[in-house]
């Protein structure tokens, strides 16, 4: 049912609500104050409340529907704002189903999955509403010859995975020669042969591409054959970094000035703010926010000036951090997978050392 809130301003509100009691029902009747009470009636009653208002001399009150019915009141006295909210909320859904962004997840040439895409019929601007999902990952499996298509529609994007078919894996010829190289420089540490003859044994240095296993069978009478060279040989890799220590070390600090840069991006149009800055030395920060569904990025960027300074450390203070970075150095360089890290310390010459067991052979 209906109902009304009625605030009144006033004296003797005891006695009004007790009358106002005895002729209908009222519901969270509550003083705000001693000059002011309000309290919930029925539509069907609001009139009476409003009459018994007048006929005592009750001029300052205020009757405001509450619920549903408050919502229905402000957009009919908010007509023109209404009006807007309701047309920008159309444009809005009608903006999260165009196709404002093409994103491919793909090893290969991404403009050849988006010319497929769009040769398919959608293009920038499309609009996605009616776009059948499996009949386009069908279309891009025909026409690009991969194992399988994603086709997710997420807002205005339009995100494309293709995976590759696997390539068979070729026969081996047993009857051809083949030689089984090292692919590291290591210490071998294990060998596992299934044909050919190995040249190498536990505890021997070699280099990469030196021959490990010969293509060639060997029999009882001295006798050899030309064979497809089988087997694994593990072997210990290490890679190596040093640095110089000097006690005298340059940092940087913030001054406290700093800049600020904004760009824009829209349908893969950029609005670039002024991003040059007036420092010799600084850093960034930036930072991205997205407007949904309207795929509208805004890149934030600050810029701080820094100032250079100098100062003096020991070895034993730096040692660590020196440590942490040449272990850091040696992550990005390693060709293996590290397993565990050693150091030594020469005079002020530190050098840190990568090691792990690997499989050194080739196939």
């Amino acid at each position: 049912m209906k109902s009304y809130e009625v605030i009144i301003d006033g004296v003797n509100l005891d006695r009004l609500i007790n009358q106002l009691a005895k002729q209908m029902p009222l519901k969270c009747v509550c003083r705000n104050n001693a000059k002011q009470c309000s309290l919930v009636v029925s539509a069907i009653d609001k009139q009476k409340v409003v009459d018994y208002l007048h006929q005592k001399c009750y001029n300052n009150y205020i009757v405001k529907p509450i619920g549903y019915r408050a919502i229905l009141t402000w957009f009919r006295r908010n007509i023109a704002l209404s009006l807007i909210a309701l047309i920008f909320l159309i444009s809005l859904l009608i903006c999260s189903r165009l196709c404002l962004r093409i994103d491919v997840d793909w090893a290969g040439d991404a403009h050849t999955v988006v010319q497929v895409v769009n040769d398919y019929g959608i293009v920038k601007g499309s609009f996605m509403g009616n776009v059948q999902i499996d009949e386009l990952e069908n279309y891009l499996c025909n026409h690009l010859n991969c194992a399988y298509a994603v086709v997710e529609i997420d807002g205005s994007v339009l995100r494309v995975k293709i995976i590759d078919k696997a390539l068979p894996t070729p026969p081996i010829d047993f009857d051809s020669p083949h030689d089984v190289l090292a692919r590291y420089d290591a210490v071998v540490t294990r060998v596992a042969l299934l044909s050919g003859t190995s040249v190498i044994s536990i505890g021997d240095t070699v280099s990469a591409g030196q021959t490990l296993i010969v293509g060639l069978r060997t029999f009882k009478d001295g006798t050899t054959q030309p064979t497809y060279a089988i087997g694994q040989i593990y072997g210990k890799v290490t890679l190596s970094l040093t640095e110089r220590f000097t006690p005298s070390q340059v940092a940087y600090r913030r001054t406290g000035k700093c800049q600020v840069s904004n760009s824009l991006i829209l349908l893969g149009n950029t609005w670039q703010g002024n991003n040059q800055p007036d420092y010799a030395f600084f850093e960034s920060q930036t930072d991205y926010y997205y407007i949904t569904p309207l795929n509208i990025q805004v890149v934030s960027t600050t810029i701080y000036e820094l100032e250079q300074y100098t100062y003096t450390v020991t070895i034993d203070e730096v040692l660590e951090d020196i440590v942490d970075s040449l272990m850091s150095q040696l992550v990005e360089q390693a060709d293996f997978e590290i397993e565990c890290f050693t150091y030594t310390v020469d005079g002020d010459i530190i050098t840190v050392t990568a090691s792990a067991e690997i499989l050194i052979s080739t196939d």
